[in-house]
């Protein structure tokens, strides 16, 4: 009878080890099911990301893309059209100068060297020269060209005294233009002219506007190319380049020349020109003179915080 109930306990208790056998193979069956559901949401959760971040990747990528085919086809369009109009005041020039020379009596025309002779119908009455008559007709904040040899400058300038740099960011008819206009700043006065007339331009990475104005940072290329011309609307005129320096911009940081544009007395002019060879990158040795005029070149540079490269000149003839 014992015998019976031993083997019926031992029974029982292989009954219970399988029993428990099972639960554990159940338990672990469960833990890798959710193991496996675990790996599932973070395959799900890693494929989500991946395709986010794909999708955003992408998306900047199509971005840039775009705004780097909108600069370069807006860039190109800019280039070709101050080109085109640049070679069409030439050869207003040009035909002027040939009228010239077949009739003498014609009124002076002193393209070429420029002598500052005001062009006239009478005397005492300015007229607009011949190759800007047309431009101004259509542009009436124009005030005059600019040309530097051997450099991509050669353009019209602006200024518009009663909105302060308005061409920053506007194309010669107003609309948003990242290369803005040569401009004029609005205190300066071109025609009278001021001590110091300030002209601002764009340093574009495409090689426009004032961006080839880094040719003198050599002084090779200065001694070269040390005139240039600034005609106004009513009178050409040469400049010759006497110093370049870089500055700050940031009020109280660096060399504030923009705001110099009338000398109250000789020595405040002096003290303008002290300042502008304290900070030139090379000697010329040429200076200005109380009652010489100035006409000064600005634009960015980046190796100062909010840098500018700045070339002063002086109208000899």
């Amino acid at each position: 009878m014992s015998e019976d109930l031993r083997n019926e306990n031992e029974q029982i208790d292989d009954i219970a080890e399988i029993s428990a056998m099972l639960d554990e193979m159940e338990r672990q069956d469960r833990l890798e099911e959710e193991r496996t559901q675990q790996r599932k949401k973070k395959l799900r959760r890693g494929r989500v990301i991946y395709f986010s971040l794909l999708s955003f990747f992408l998306l900047i990528f199509v971005g840039c893309a775009v705004y780097i085919a909108d600069y370069m086809l807006e860039s190109r369009q800019t280039a070709n059209e101050y080109s085109d109009l640049a070679e069409q005041i030439q050869n207003i020039r040009d035909q002027n100068t040939q009228n010239n020379q077949k009739d003498p009596s014609a009124p002076t025309d002193p393209t070429g060297d420029s002598t500052g002779e005001t062009v006239g119908k009478e005397e005492g009455e300015n007229q607009i020269l011949p190759e800007l008559q047309e431009l101004y007709s259509k542009y009436n904040y124009l005030v005059g060209w600019i040309k530097v040899p051997n450099t991509d400058v050669d353009y019209p300038v602006f200024q518009t005294p009663d909105k302060p740099n308005f061409y920053l960011r506007k194309d010669m008819d107003g609309n948003y233009s990242r290369w803005g206009c040569i401009y004029v700043r609005e205190q300066c006065d071109v025609f009278k002219p001021s001590d110091n007339v300030v002209i601002y331009g764009h340093h574009m990475k495409d090689g426009t506007m004032f961006y080839s104005l880094d040719n003198y940072y050599e002084y090779d290329f200065w001694k070269e190319n040390q005139y240039f011309s600034f005609d106004t609307l009513y009178e050409r005129h040469t400049y010759q380049v006497i110093a370049v320096f870089k500055t700050s911009a940031n009020i109280g940081k660096g060399f504030a020349y923009h705001v110099f544009n009338d000398a109250q007395s000789e020595e405040e002019f002096n003290a303008f020109m002290d300042k502008v060879h304290e900070l030139q990158l090379y000697d010329t040795g040429i200076s200005a003179q109380y009652g010489d005029m100035l006409l000064t070149l600005s634009t960015c540079e980046y190796t100062l915080d909010n840098g500018r490269f700045v070339v002063i000149s002086k109208r000899v003839s």
